[in-house]
């Protein structure tokens, strides 16, 4: 269960900080503890792709206690909750705005990741809303090599967000960016 770290602050009397794990009846998993700051700054936290480990990936942008003064875009946990340090996020997905950052990902089957969002650069390489990494975190810059999305005002910032990927049937990966349009009807 999730939500912002200053609004979602408790969990049946607990401190959660945007962040818990439950069990099938609802009671906490007091084994995890949230690694997120609890802040009113800039917080968006959205959990993602858990695995056979118990590991989940969070994605968003936000401040967590191991780097309360910097601002992360994707982070591998570990059962407990705590950032796992053997998946780097070291210059992650980066874009010069504030909303930018990871919003999805998927693992491919060489046990790496694709990662989209609102991005233009990965570990200091330029790239646009998506990247392929490897499974412990590092990009490989050898996908991607062409210009990716580059679409304009397609979302509230005017930047181009990948926010699903799937997995074709033809094989392969197709990645969506949305387009919200109005319609007036009458």
């Amino acid at each position: 269960v999730y939500g912002s770290p200053s609004q979602f602050t408790h969990y049946n009397g607990v401190r959660v900080n945007g962040l818990c794990r439950l069990f099938h009846d609802g009671s906490l998993d007091t084994t995890f503890t949230s690694p997120m700051v609890d802040t009113s700054a800039f917080n968006v936290i959205i959990p993602r792709l858990p695995d056979s480990s118990g590991k989940i990936f969070l994605c968003g942008k936000f401040l967590i206690k191991a780097y309360p003064n910097q601002y992360n875009t994707l982070v591998r946990l570990t059962t407990e909750g705590k950032v796992d340090t053997t998946f780097s996020i070291n210059n992650g997905p980066t874009h010069n705005l504030i909303h930018g950052g990871a919003t999805v990902i998927t693992k491919t089957t060489d046990g790496g990741y694709l990662v989209g969002g609102s991005f233009n650069s990965y570990q200091g390489v330029t790239v646009s809303s998506i990247a392929k990494i490897d499974s412990i975190g590092s990009l490989e810059p050898q996908y991607f090599t062409s210009g990716g999305p580059d679409s304009s005002g397609v979302n509230t910032v005017g930047i181009p967000s990948v926010n699903v990927i799937l997995k074709s049937k033809l094989g392969g990966y197709l990645y969506l960016i949305p387009i919200l349009r109005c319609l007036r009807i009458g």
